[in-house]
């Protein structure tokens, strides 16, 4: 597909898919179908459309059972064919193309019912291939059956499946005692445990042990090949002992790009990823890139890995080749780079991802099934009572947002700047962060520094800004109080403003100061903010690593 439609194209070959949808409406054939299949038909209907002209140049009126057999036996990339349910869709929608195809005299009866028969036989297989689950997982492979011989991880005698008057009870105790946890009855105290959880401590190294556990799992994860069967969406959830949240697991690679599995300890954790995935992020905005607080596993090429990872895998005699063969680790913390992961992220990495591989394992033998578009998870979880494990389907009680707010304290800060004259001045009130990562040493983390940005709305010029680029041993200021000095020493200087505009994820930070000082919040997305720069960022992050932040730091040397 290398051509490229231009908008005015698009436009065009839209137009012609709707007015064939409307065509289709009146069709014997289209009247049978269900609603679900009804529902998206029209989206599929701008599919074919764009496929057919790009690989033939046919708009709905022009299309032939030749192309059109071209196009339907033809296998394309997962990321073309995203979600893979389009098959299943596809499959009670080709009635209703043959009997357009027929009655707008291309083939007769007699063809249209061959060309039906032809492709009742290649639809399954394609459904096969990209591991669509349709008709109770159907098509879902029995076993997995690697090049290699070994066969995959089986399930323990001492799990248990759902199904039982005690199973059943057994989880309905899991799911309540999710709900009387911190999380749900003390935000307050949840909010603070996950900030102390965020806290960088001294960080040990993974110890010898833990890397032959981890690159133990990690082998029958990837003969398991989980991204064959689940899509980004399509949560796992370990209630791991001794853990207030749940952990979730993203597996990657549905759409045959980043192959993987991405772990994410605790609600705060899901929440940062869902804030990068699901909403509309302006695209300036790649700070929340640097917010996310999980680990994730990778399998990539040999040049994806850094010499320390390198290193572990032939101390262990390992061997991998091929594409996406090559298993690595990386911790996300906010404010910081990605990383190598420490002993402690290590010891919860392991154990999420044992719990994961077995869970995975019951679903494959199709042992239950998971309604994932109904908003079901497929749910681990260990009773300590009966001293077993339990995999099972389960709708799981909402994920709480817990919002930070910062508190001003200072009664007499607030007495003193109540008393400044209430201006007509309109502000803007940012945080970004800077492109300048900086490590005391080569072994820690880099931080990613952000800067506090104050501007003139009715100008767009600056005002002033601050930074938290600060060293590890100077830890006098901390990045709230920078932002109370900042606000604080602007109005001293220029008095109260009317208004502060500020980003929705920022507001934390300067609501009860606004709220105590009688100062307008306006939401405003669009701020004044330094993309350019953090694209710069991301960019070197993709290509260079974790090696190429030397290179970057000879551009921002830090004292």
């Amino acid at each position: 597909m290398d051509k490229k439609m231009n908008e005015e194209t698009a436009d065009k070959i839209r137009a012609a898919s709707e007015k064939w949808h409307e065509q289709c409406k009146t069709l014997p054939s289209y009247k049978n179908l269900s609603r679900d299949s009804k529902k998206n038909f029209g989206d599929i209907a701008i599919f074919f459309a764009d496929m057919m002209y790009l690989e033939h140049e046919q708009t709905p009126n022009e299309w032939t059972a030749a192309a059109l057999q071209e196009l339907l036996t033809k296998t394309y990339p997962q990321q073309v064919l995203s979600p893979p349910s389009y098959f299943t869709a596809l499959a009670s929608i080709l009635p209703v193309l043959f009997e357009y195809l027929e009655q707008s005299g291309e083939i007769t009866a007699r063809k249209a019912q061959a060309l039906n028969k032809r492709l009742e036989i290649a639809v399954p297989a394609m459904l096969k291939q990209t591991n669509a689950r349709q008709n109770g997982f159907s098509t879902m492979k029995k076993s997995a059956k690697p090049k290699s011989g070994k066969t995959v991880p089986e399930t323990q005698e001492a799990e248990q499946v759902i199904g039982g008057k005690t199973a059943v009870n057994a989880v309905k105790k899991a799911l309540k005692n999710l709900v009387s946890a911190p999380a749900y009855t003390n935000p307050a105290a949840a909010y603070m445990a996950n900030k102390a959880a965020l806290e960088l401590q001294r960080e040990e190294p993974v110890t010898p042990e833990q890397w032959e556990k981890l690159y133990e799992v990690v082998q029958n994860i990837r003969l398991l090949a989980p991204w064959e069967y689940l899509h980004e969406s399509e949560r796992v959830t370990i209630l791991l002992p001794g853990r207030d949240e749940p952990v979730y697991m993203i597996v990657m690679g549905s759409g045959g790009m980043t192959y993987g599995i991405g772990i994410c300890p605790g609600y705060d954790s899901l929440n940062r990823l869902l804030r990068m995935t699901e909403e509309d992020i302006d695209e300036d905005d790649l700070s929340v890139a640097f917010e996310q607080n999980c680990i994730n596993l990778y399998f990539g090429d040999s040049d994806e890995l850094e010499p320390r990872d390198k290193a572990v895998i032939k101390k262990l005699g390992l061997k991998f080749r091929g594409r996406n063969e090559y298993p690595y680790f990386r911790s996300m913390k906010p404010c910081f780079m990605p990383w190598y992961i420490n002993r402690e992220e290590a010891e919860l990495t392991i154990a999420a991802l044992q719990n994961f591989a077995m869970a995975f394992v019951a679903y494959q033998k199709q042992v239950f099934e998971v309604n994932f578009e109904a908003g079901e998870t497929l749910l681990r979880f260990y009773e300590p009572e009966s001293d077993m494990w339990y995999n099972t389907s389960v709708k799981m009680p909402p994920v709480p947002v817990i919002q930070p707010k910062l508190i001003i304290s200072d009664d007499v800060l607030i007495a003193g700047l109540s008393k400044k004259k209430k201006t007509r001045a309109k502000i803007g009130f940012s945080i970004d962060y800077l492109p300048m990562p900086f490590q005391q040493n080569k072994n820690e983390r880099p931080k990613v520094p952000r800067m506090i940005l104050l501007t003139d709305m009715s100008s767009g010029k600056p005002i002033k800004q601050a930074s938290d680029m600060m060293t590890a041993d100077s830890k006098s200021k901390t990045f709230s109080g920078a932002v109370i000095d900042m606000l604080a020493e602007y109005i001293t200087k220029h008095g109260r403003p009317a208004s502060i505009a500020v980003k929705d994820g920022d507001r934390c930070y300067i609501e009860d100061f606004a709220e105590k000082l009688e100062i307008q919040l306006v939401e405003e997305e669009r701020l004044p903010r330094i993309g350019n720069l953090m694209k710069g960022l991301m960019d070197m992050m993709e290509s260079g690593g974790i090696d190429g932040l030397e290179s970057l730091m000879k551009d921002f040397p830090m004292k």
